[in-house]
């Protein structure tokens, strides 16, 4: 068995191969992070027999794809959970890849152990990629229309009070037509940002539309089809969780609490994972307060805003319908309203 450490970065990496002895074979540092560059060392250590290990980074997904589709047996781990290396009094790229291909080969020992990162298909990174570019352009056209408020305030421009939204097309046609050429480009980038997202939302609908997941998700009452898809895309997979417990922990609503002298004070939620998730399942919760009343959750959240303010009993609704996420993904069963 051959043990190798790629100490990956964005544009050059290093790795070491070692022997089932512990003993260097192979190394080399500055190779280019790139398919070409990693060609001597798989014409070297084919895939039967070798087992790899990175650290979790934005460019290990690259390397982890290309190493896995070549039928090598790759893992990839936290730097914090690989104390060995983040630890390390000397540090440099040999001696990280080193430790690395160390690390994995103590670790087949049962001599430590790390948990292993979850390195999603290059198809579900696309559609993350696309769920998030909708979530970002919706965010800049809510920018642009606060500015055009400030804009118009400043300047005494009113509209007549049937037009209640800015970006609607007929208010756009009335500032348009004032001739202002700062309102006339934000008109534009107003227009431009509908268009965009509109043909986003078409190109979600088309890739999610016949996920089965995504159709048990919009049944909760305050979730569409944008915010189930999200969801979806950053669970990756609901049978990687065997509680609804580890769900909440992996999207960052689980309390921190602080213990010392027999004295335990819960603290914030620790915001792990991925933080446009938890910003749409904010807006989830007080959708589904207002529209489901008669809801379990609503109920929920009613007793909680008895005896604590509005933001921490959002924060635990938020969490109590993470749980009904877990419940509806693994029971394969559509929501269904349960009064208390």
């Amino acid at each position: 068995m051959r043990y190798i450490g790629i100490d990956v970065h964005k544009r050059i990496s290093t790795y070491c191969v070692l022997n089932d002895a512990g003993k260097v074979e192979m190394e080399r540092d500055g190779v280019l992070t790139t398919a070409e560059g990693f060609r001597e060392l798989m014409e070297y250590a084919a895939p039967r027999g070798c087992r790899i290990l990175i650290e979790n980074s934005t460019r290990s997904h690259f390397v982890y794809h290309l190493f896995a589709e070549a039928g090598y047996d790759i893992i990839a781990a936290h730097a914090v959970d690989l104390a060995a290396v983040a630890r390390s009094k000397v540090k440099n790229d040999r001696i990280d890849a080193y430790r690395l291909a160390q690390y994995l080969m103590r670790r087949d020992r049962g001599e430590v152990q790390f948990s292993i990162s979850n390195i999603t298909s290059r198809d579900n990174m696309r559609r993350r990629a696309l769920c998030r570019l909708s979530a970002d352009l919706v965010r800049m056209k809510t920018d642009m229309v606060r500015r055009m408020r400030e804009y118009m305030s400043l300047h005494d421009v009113r509209l007549p009070p049937q037009y209640v939204s800015l970006d609607s097309q007929r208010a756009l046609r009335a500032l348009r037509s004032r001739n202002d050429p700062v309102l006339t480009h934000m008109v534009a980038f107003l227009e431009t940002m509908n268009e965009r997202i509109e043909a986003l939302e078409e190109e979600i609908s088309k890739e999610f539309g016949e996920d089965d997941d995504v159709r048990l998700l919009v049944s909760i009452p305050g979730m569409g089809v944008k915010t189930a898809a999200a969801v979806v895309a950053a669970v990756d997979g609901i049978e990687r969780f065997d509680s609804a417990q580890k769900l909440v922990s992996y999207l960052g609503v689980d309390p921190v609490s602080r213990e010392s002298a027999g004295k335990r004070r819960p603290g914030r939620i620790s915001k792990d994972g991925d933080p446009l998730v938890r910003y749409l399942l904010n807006n989830v919760a007080l959708n589904h307060v207002r529209l489901c009343p008669q809801s379990a959750v609503s109920e929920f959240h009613r007793r909680l805003r008895q005896r604590m303010e509005h933001r921490k009993a959002l924060t635990a609704t938020v969490r109590k319908i993470v749980c009904v996420i877990w419940a509806l993904l693994t029971r394969r069963e559509a929501f269904r309203v349960m009064p208390c």
